[in-house]
């Protein structure tokens, strides 16, 4: 899993990415966080399709992990 937080340009922020892997996706104004369990190149691809202010990806903390894998009765997508 990488925790993903996107910041799109003005007026350019999705509801949401429609990505398949990701989890747990919200949107804040511009930004969106989410958890990502897929090919990081499909990930990409996705956020090029807009103008992004900054991208941030990170390893999550295995608490996170294990909380949305039980939020979603054991399903790890």
């Amino acid at each position: 899993f990488l925790k993903v937080r996107a910041t799109f340009a003005s007026g350019d922020a999705p509801d949401t990415l429609g990505v398949v892997g990701a989890v747990h996706e919200h949107r804040d104004n511009h930004t969106v966080e989410l958890l990502y369990n897929g090919d990081i190149n499909v990930l990409i691809r996705q956020l090029a399709k807009y103008e992004l202010v900054s991208l941030a990806l990170e390893e999550p903390p295995l608490e996170e992990i294990f909380m949305r894998y039980y939020e979603r009765g054991g399903d790890p997508q």
